[in-house]
């Protein structure tokens, strides 16, 4: 027997909402450690997210909506439109990349940016959780700056200082262990 939508229980959606965040908070995740390891390489990942999380999109509000008494089609071409907006911008920003004004890091993490707000936007307009994974992109965004622009300088001074801890607490250890060895004698 076949379950009509408006039947299923609640938690239906928020399992499915629940599990399209972590895919998309998943997928973010990935492409920050891509951004990370391969700076140039993320360039080309962090374009061809914007088109999967349009597609999410689209496809978690039609699921969403299907048997809703509004029409999809009238939330469809604003949603569709909202999307096709950012990769209107992303290709406006590859078309820089490609002149040589900006460089693919600068470009990877403008396109995260601009991913977050679309992304909250879509949540604004068609479905809160969506407005929650454009906040954490927003925040991976924000790591993603300060680490570029404040950890490689400071990770020398880091090294220094724990290297000093650590050389530190061996001699206490080794002159700890020289003073049992002499009460011993």
């Amino acid at each position: 027997m076949q379950k009509d939508k408006k039947n299923l229980p609640a938690y239906h959606f928020l399992k499915l909402r629940f599990f399209i965040s972590c895919i998309m908070i998943a997928l973010a995740f990935v492409g920050l450690v891509v951004t990370e390891l391969r700076q140039d390489g993320a360039w080309d990942y962090w374009r061809f997210l914007c088109i999967i999380f349009a597609g999410i999109s689209i496809g978690m509000n039609f699921f969403l909506r299907k048997k809703e008494t509004v029409s999809f089609l009238g939330t469809f071409w604003h949603e569709l439109f909202h999307w096709l907006g950012l990769l209107f911008i992303v290709t406006i920003v590859s078309i820089m990349v490609e002149v040589g004004i900006l460089g693919r890091f600068l470009s990877s993490i403008t396109v995260l940016t601009l991913l977050a707000l679309s992304t909250y936007l879509a949540g604004v307009y068609t479905d809160i959780t969506l407005a929650f994974v454009g906040i954490v992109l927003a925040l991976f965004t924000l790591g993603l700056s300060i680490v570029s622009a404040y950890l490689y300088p400071a990770i020398i001074p880091l090294i220094l200082i724990m290297g000093l801890l650590f050389w530190i607490y061996l001699k206490r250890k080794h002159k700890h262990h020289n003073n049992e060895n002499k009460e011993q004698i």
